[in-house]
């Protein structure tokens, strides 16, 4: 999501601003945050917080010891 991105402080202060005077509209398209979702978040579908959760419990009961 490019247009998402904030690279530096001023960036930051500038979204806060936006956001504050009621325009948030446009921090994101659409079409952009469905590719990220889909690329990043969704990659083995769309359930991913059962997922993690079984990737945490796994880990728990593989390192009782090392946590």
């Amino acid at each position: 999501m490019p247009e998402a991105e904030l690279r530096c402080r001023d960036d930051v202060y500038e979204k806060i601003d936006k956001f504050l005077s009621g325009s948030c509209n446009d921090f994101y398209v659409e079409a952009h945050r469905q590719r990220f979702l889909k690329e990043m978040l969704d990659v083995s579908g769309p359930n991913v917080l059962s997922r993690y959760i079984v990737l945490l419990e796994s880990g728990v009961k593989g390192n009782r010891d090392g946590w």
